[in-house]
């Protein structure tokens, strides 16, 4: 909390003193102008009050696979808040035209993506190669060309998951990323084995958490009927009061948009069991909010029989919920982030068994009007 900016703090005060669902609903709205957009971070970012020319003129070159009016109208979409998404690679171009340091980048990234630099990421390594040597754009583009080609394998060959974790490959890669580029190929090619485009700690997280869901572990009475993927999504992720939005129906404004951006489904959580799809962060923290982190390194510690106060409590979930996080590559709670804002208001009122219950509460109000019959 201490590294909070100004604003931080400000949203971060609303949602922690804040004690009715309408009073969560209207605090969202009237604070609409201080939450992150894509439009305030690159403005940030680039110091530019209107930073569009300047990134479309760079984009072009590196970006020549499209026009430079598919590349107008993306970063015109960026700012004007019609999307709040970037693909990965395009927000590793964007940090390589504003020149930031691997430092700003990874900051950068969380800011967007919610997840920093994946030191195990053949990808993200040639980008943070690029950054220290600060390659222009056509030997970026064949340096990333060369890493993935390394890691082509026949269709029938299953690529077994590494059980290395991100540390241990950083450590090892920290001095080769100053070094030349055989070296570095030299590295790739003897620690392939450990890299993997997929977080291996998350991964962990989320199957210990499906299981306790599914096995109905935390349940106060014995389960006769083991939890499905939909029970889990309907009870613990509350997939049903995420609604779909409609050209003709609905439109959604920014702040359901940012809320709703990448909420899981049936389809996406089997695809993060399979490893189809990485472990996202949204859902982690879904998972760790359905079980208390239970089952985790960081799991409420019961030989403490301390009667806590309603802060200490909040604190004690506040702290376990942002290390996991940051453990896991991912971007701690912002309260400048729509939906960090309403965790961090679920978490703070009242019995933390009832998070649950108000974050489906406020859910309910920020998708659905007054006379909507749900």
């Amino acid at each position: 909390m201490q590294n909070m900016t100004k604003i931080s703090k400000i949203m971060y005060n609303k949602a922690t003193y804040i004690q009715t669902i309408s009073e969560a609903k209207n605090a969202l709205l009237e604070s609409e102008e201080l939450f992150r957009s894509l439009k305030t971070i690159l403005q940030s970012f680039s110091g530019m009050e209107n930073p569009k020319k300047f990134l479309v003129d760079n984009l072009v070159l590196w970006r020549t696979d499209i026009g430079r009016e598919s590349i107008d109208r993306n970063v015109r979409n960026w700012l004007n808040g019609n999307t709040q998404k970037i693909k990965k690679r395009d927000v590793f171009i964007l940090s390589r035209i504003l020149h930031l340091s691997l430092e700003k980048t990874d900051e950068f990234m969380k800011m967007i993506l919610g997840e920093g630099i994946h030191w195990r990421n053949p990808e993200d390594i040639a980008w943070c190669y690029s950054i220290v040597h600060d390659l222009e754009p056509n030997q970026t583009l064949k340096l990333l060309q060369q890493v993935i080609a390394l890691g082509k394998f026949p269709k029938e060959t299953p690529l077994i998951p590494s059980n290395s974790y991100t540390k241990e490959v950083y450590e090892k890669l920290n001095d080769v990323l100053y070094t030349s580029e055989e070296e570095l190929f030299s590295f790739l090619k003897k620690e392939w084995a450990n890299l993997g485009t997929f977080h291996n700690t998350a991964y962990r997280l989320f199957m210990n958490f499906m299981n306790l869901l599914h096995n109905g572990s935390l349940e106060e009475e014995e389960q006769t009927k083991k939890k499905t993927t939909r029970d889990i999504l309907e009870e613990y992720m509350y997939r049903k009061w995420i609604t779909v939005e409609h050209k003709e129906e609905k439109k959604f404004s920014a702040i359901q948009r940012s809320i709703r951006q990448n909420w899981p489904d049936e389809v996406a959580l089997s695809n993060m069991k399979s490893r189809s799809i990485d472990v996202s962060r949204k859902v982690l923290i879904l998972l760790f909010l359905a079980t208390d982190g239970s089952n985790s390194d960081f799991s409420e510690d019961d030989e403490d029989e301390e009667i806590l106060t309603a802060d200490d409590v909040f604190y004690d979930i506040y702290t376990r919920l942002n290390a996991m996080l940051q453990t896991c590559g991912f971007e701690r709670l912002d309260a400048r982030n729509p939906f960090d804002w309403i965790i961090l208001y679920s978490i703070c009122v009242g019995d933390l068994w009832e998070s649950d219950k108000r974050l489906q509460e406020i859910l309910i109000d920020i998708f659905y009007e007054e006379d909507e019959n749900i």
